[in-house]
């Protein structure tokens, strides 16, 4: 080349946006036969299995800013019913036995002695319930597997994973967990086991017997309604605290942003729509608060006709939002209202 671009500035200069960004995974698949074979190793081990890599190649110029030590995973391991697997292969292993009473780690035999680097835990990680790891090859393999995993990362980290948010525009099942000051992993980990306290005692954090990829059951929708799920995920990702909850709404809020980017092409009057349709169910939202508002007080006064009206005209309002959404980029689902006039 005769000129260099700085690798932070090619999103823009590609015009690569959050919402153009290819989101679908899994894209990686591993062997089936090594998936059968750790599902038997794996099975035996009880409770919330989490797969662990603490050390990166230690080749990389940066590697001092994105490795720990093994023991920052101490406050993880004493959370109730997690079980921490290893994923880390050479160096770093020796920080095992050193640890072997604050961090107790599995160790799994014959982990990557055949077949490749990587290709026994792509498998692994299949009968995993969460992958913590530092950013390294193994957050980028369990990112494309579509695996669920939290990346702890330095205030230094590389472009690629954005500085003022927790998800990853790359990876739909990523969470970031970023030092708030330089250094400070224990930090880091002290916010992770806050998480993993309430991801561990979840029942819907406990994964299906053989998982399957994300957007499996796939079905043909308007592009209207598909937007109008987008917007009210979005108002509960900024109104629902930290918690099990929000990650269970950042998962699917990226999953459909993925439907939308590969399905519905970019269009200026769609915009405006959309940002109506958003205000619309901000204003559903409200009213609905404030109806349970009345019911908890008993109060069925003037306040709660008014409420209960504006609820038929809101949703009126919603469906014709939607049906100009569909109109405008031609869907060819029709979506039919039938009640009565007013």
């Amino acid at each position: 080349f005769d000129f260099f671009i700085p690798m932070a500035s090619l999103p823009n200069r590609l015009g690569i946006t959050d919402r153009n960004v290819p989101q679908q995974v899994p894209y990686v698949f591993p062997d089936p036969d090594r998936v059968e074979h750790w599902r038997a190793a794996l099975h035996p081990i009880s409770g919330f299995k989490v797969g662990i890599c603490w050390q990166g190649s230690r080749t990389y110029d940066d590697d001092f800013l994105r490795s720990f030590p093994l023991s920052h995973f101490a406050p993880l391991a004493e959370v109730p019913s997690v079980r921490l697997i290893s994923l880390q292969k050479g160096f770093g292993e020796e920080q095992i036995a050193a640890n072997r009473d604050r961090v107790p780690v599995t160790i799994l035999d014959g982990l990557d002695e055949t077949g490749g680097p990587l290709v026994d835990t792509a498998a692994v990680m299949q009968h995993l319930d969460l992958v913590i790891t530092c950013n390294s090859a193994i957050a980028h393999l369990a990112g494309a597997l579509g695996v669920p995993t939290w990346i702890a990362l330095s205030t230094a980290a590389e472009w690629h994973w954005p500085r003022d948010r927790s998800d990853s525009p790359w990876y739909p099942t990523v969470r970031l967990f970023r030092q708030k000051t330089f250094g400070d992993w224990a930090g880091v980990f002290a916010e992770m086991r806050e998480a993993l306290e309430h991801r561990s005692a979840s029942p819907s954090a406990r994964p299906i017997a053989k998982p399957l990829p994300a957007m499996s059951i796939p079905t043909a929708i308007a592009p209207g309604e598909l937007i109008d799920k987008l917007t009210i995920l979005e108002i509960k990702a900024e109104r629902l605290g930290a918690g099990p909850k929000l990650d269970h709404v950042r998962h699917e809020l990226e999953l459909l942003r993925a439907a939308r980017d590969a399905s519905i092409v970019h269009h200026a009057e769609v915009d405006a729509l959309v940002a109506d349709l958003r205000r619309v169910n901000e204003q559903i939202w409200e009213i609905e608060d404030a109806i349970r508002a009345c019911e908890q007080r008993q109060d069925f006064g003037p306040q709660f006709i008014e409420l209960a009206r504006s609820v038929y005209r809101t949703n009126d309002h919603r469906a014709s939002l939607k049906r100009q959404i569909n109109d405008l980029l031609g869907s060819a689902i029709v979506e039919e209202k039938l009640y009565r006039a007013y």
